[in-house]
C-alpha cells in the first residue's frame, strides 16, 4: 500500500465522518426542536376536568393535552373552510364555549405554548379573527412578546391598541389590493419564545348580534431550520347572556324581524373567505 492510498482512505474516513457528524447534529437538532400547542383554553362555562385539559408537572408546571388547543390544517392554503374541517372542529375537545356580555363584546385568552426542548428564535405568530364581517377588535394585551394590531376600526380600538395598530395607510392599502378577498382583525406576535414556556395573549373583541359562532386562525413560524409555518384552527360558540339575550329579542322586534327558526353554520358564510 503505498501513500497514496492511505491519504485516500484518510480523506474518505474524514468525509464518512463528517457527514455522519452533520446527520446525527441534524437528527439531535430535530427531535429537540421548538413543538408549539396555541388556543383559547376551557374557559369557566366549559364542563372541563383538570385531569382532561392535562397533569401536572414538576419542571413544566402543567403539560396540556393537544387535543383541548386547536387543531391543524393540513392544507393551510385552502380558500374556503370545507364543511368536513368544520364538523371536525365543532365536535373536537378544542371547541370552547364563550361567554358575551350583555354590551355584545368579549374577553378571550389566547395561550401559545413552546412544549419543545429548544427555544423558539424569532418566532411569528398571527391570530386572526373570523368572520371577518362581525368580529371587531377592541383590545389586546400580551404577556411579554411585542405585538402588532390589524383592526379595521381603529376609532374603536382601547388607546393601548390604537398605538400598536397599523398606520392608516397601510391599512388603506391592504383595503384597495384585497377587495377581493378579506383581512380579518387580530394580532401579530414577534420574538423569542423559551423552551417549556408560555405566552397569554388576552384580546377583547366586539361581536356582531346575529353571530353565533367564532373562528380562530393561528399560523406559527420560526426561524429554526426544522420549524416550518404550521396553520392551525379553533372554533368558539358563542354564549349570550340573558341581559344580551333580551336586548337582540328587543331588536328583532323592532326591526319586525322573524326570529331564528335554526342555527346556520359558519361554514357557508366563510366559503371563499379562508
Amino acid at each position: 500500500m503505498n501513500l497514496y492510498d492511505i491519504s485516500g482512505d484518510i480523506a474518505n474516513c474524514a468525509v464518512a465522518g463528517v457527514s455522519l457528524s452533520g446527520a446525527t447534529w441534524g437528527l439531535w437538532r430535530w427531535h429537540y426542536r421548538p413543538r408549539f400547542l396555541c388556543g383559547v383554553p376551557p374557559l369557566g362555562v366549559d364542563p372541563a376536568h383538570p385531569e382532561s385539559v392535562g397533569r401536572r408537572s414538576v419542571t413544566r408546571g402543567f403539560v396540556h393535552h393537544p387535543r383541548v388547543f386547536a387543531q391543524p390544517i393540513r392544507g393551510s392554503q385552502a380558500d374556503h373552510v370545507s364543511p368536513r374541517l368544520y364538523e371536525s372542529l365543532k365536535a373536537s375537545d378544542s371547541c370552547r364555549r364563550v361567554l358575551v356580555d350583555e354590551d355584545g363584546t368579549l374577553e378571550l385568552p389566547v395561550l401559545l405554548e413552546n412544549h419543545g426542548s429548544r427555544s423558539a428564535l424569532n418566532l411569528a405568530a398571527n391570530i386572526v379573527f373570523l368572520p371577518d364581517d362581525k368580529i371587531r377588535l377592541r383590545d389586546a394585551v400580551a404577556e411579554s412578546l411585542p405585538m402588532i394590531v390589524y383592526a379595521a376600526d381603529s376609532e374603536s380600538l382601547s388607546p393601548r391598541a390604537r398605538v400598536m395598530n397599523a398606520d392608516p395607510s397601510i391599512r388603506a392599502a391592504y383595503g384597495q389590493h384585497l377587495q377581493h378577498g378579506f383581512v380579518g382583525d387580530g394580532v401579530w406576535l414577534r420574538g423569542t419564545l423559551s423552551a417549556n414556556c408560555w405566552e397569554m395573549v388576552v384580546v377583547k373583541l366586539a361581536v356582531a348580534d346575529n353571530c353565533d359562532e367564532l373562528l380562530v386562525i393561528y399560523t406559527i413560524e420560526s426561524t429554526d431550520g426544522f420549524v416550518r409555518a404550521r396553520t392551525w384552527a379553533q372554533l368558539c360558540t358563542l354564549v349570550r347572556s340573558p341581559e344580551s339575550v333580551g336586548r337582540r329579542q328587543q331588536i328583532s322586534t323592532k326591526k319586525l324581524a322573524p326570529p331564528a327558526t335554526s342555527r346556520r353554520s359558519l361554514a357557508p358564510r366563510l366559503k371563499g373567505r379562508l
